[in-house]
């Protein structure tokens, strides 16, 4: 085979073969990209999700703490009125009325 072959039909059908072979390597690389920002982009989502979880577990904790301080102030404001009837009755009983 003289060069002529080699420089007029092989050499465009190698660089043809490079040129595919590019196309390839980019097509290929890009669904690697692909692939790695939707592993990002769920990550990202888990970790979302869990902070809301933990959010709303924090809410649901204060409204939890809050109904309960609610629940002890009127406890401790009965109480108290209590005390204070015991204390007028004690007050009166020793004043002899």
């Amino acid at each position: 085979m003289d060069v002529e072959f080699w420089v007029g039909i092989v050499g465009p059908v190698v660089a043809f073969g490079g040129v595919a072979i590019a196309i390839r390597v980019r097509s290929w690389w890009r669904s690697v990209e692909s692939r790695w920002q939707r592993e990002l982009d769920n990550v990202r989502c888990e970790r979302q999700e869990r902070e809301c979880e933990f959010v709303g577990e924090v809410r649901r904790m204060r409204q939890e703490l809050q109904a309960d301080a609610r629940r002890d102030r009127v406890e401790l404001q009965s109480e108290i009125r209590g005390l204070r009837a015991q204390v007028q009755v004690a007050r009166l009983s020793a004043t002899g009325l």
